[in-house]
């Protein structure tokens, strides 16, 4: 068993909020409806990860393989 926030980690959310992270600093100077979809997805990285009890990442994730 591990944490939500530890099980994202291992599954690569943060390469992935690294990159919506980049698009993002592309883009903050003039926000499209795009760029401002792409921040949403990064506030929302934060809150799975974040291992607050609060908040999402303080979850226990549990997973099993089969066959």
């Amino acid at each position: 068993m591990s944490s939500q926030a530890e099980c994202l980690s291992a599954a690569g959310i943060d390469t992935l909020a690294a990159g919506i992270r980049a698009l993002w600093d592309r883009s903050r100077a003039v926000p499209t409806a795009e760029a401002l979809a792409v921040r949403a997805l990064l506030d929302q990285a934060s809150a799975l990860t974040d291992p607050d009890p609060d908040r999402f990442g303080a979850f226990w994730v549990s997973e099993w393989r089969t066959g």
